[in-house]
């Protein structure tokens, strides 16, 4: 058996060179700075302040950015991105504000 770390996966998935990606509910920005560090322009959208800080705080892997804002109202132009990534994210949107979460994701 192969056992792959999520990581791994996602790079796999996404294939990240030359995108531009957004990942919400960023956290602390590891996942920004490994898609960076992948090839790829992103930004990392988060809700809570504290999270936001230590992204922000971190060593810049490139030119990645930060944002505050939520799921549901992405504080970013439409038609920005060609991949929306909620990694170990999704599940903190609310139930009822999910399907707004889903269209807003679509639009960027």
């Amino acid at each position: 058996m192969i056992i792959r770390r999520s990581t791994e996966v996602l790079e796999e998935l996404v294939a990240p060179r030359g995108k531009r990606i957004i990942d919400v509910g960023s956290g602390d920005g590891n996942v920004v700075r490994l898609l960076t560090r992948s090839g790829a322009r992103v930004t990392g959208i988060e809700v809570q302040p504290e999270q936001l800080a230590k992204a922000r705080a971190s060593e810049r892997a490139f030119d990645e950015d930060y944002v505050e804002g939520t799921a549901e109202a992405m504080p970013l132009p439409d038609a920005l991105a060609d991949v929306v990534v909620f990694f170990n994210s999704l599940h903190h949107v609310p139930v009822p504000s999910m399907g707004r979460a889903m269209a807003e994701a679509a639009e960027c």
